[in-house]
């Protein structure tokens, strides 16, 4: 279900997050995720029934999408260098723009990160 509010459309539950990240499946969503952002992040769950399921996983393999979302979080790991950028919980519902804004802070942080670490100038 999307919703459109002052501050744009809303997430408001599993189904709606792969539809927002275009995936076929949720074992698609990471994939998605890390093909469609610069610096290859990947997507945690949190499950209402208290299950948090990170990339890797094997249970992604056995979601529907109709699973209850408590929410999730958006990361990426800085390569060469031990720096994570690690988004705060996303809660169901939030809005489309709030995951945008975040994704485009996260990969400016990972950038800067980068290039700390690698001696870019």
């Amino acid at each position: 279900m999307t919703e459109q509010l002052k501050d744009g459309p809303l997430i408001w539950d599993f189904r709606g997050l792969l539809r927002f990240f275009d995936a076929d499946s949720p074992r698609g969503l990471n994939r998605r995720i890390y093909k469609d952002t610069d610096c290859g992040a990947s997507i945690s769950i949190y499950l209402k029934d208290g299950r948090t399921i990170h990339n890797g996983n094997s249970v992604w393999g056995t979601l529907t999408g109709a699973e209850k979302l408590h929410g999730f979080t958006i990361q990426t790991t800085v390569e060469g260098s031990d720096a994570d950028v690690n988004s705060e919980l996303f809660r169901i519902p939030c809005t489309q723009a709030e995951v945008t804004h975040w994704i485009a802070d996260m990969e400016a942080e990972a950038d800067r990160l980068w290039d700390d670490a690698n001696g870019a100038d």
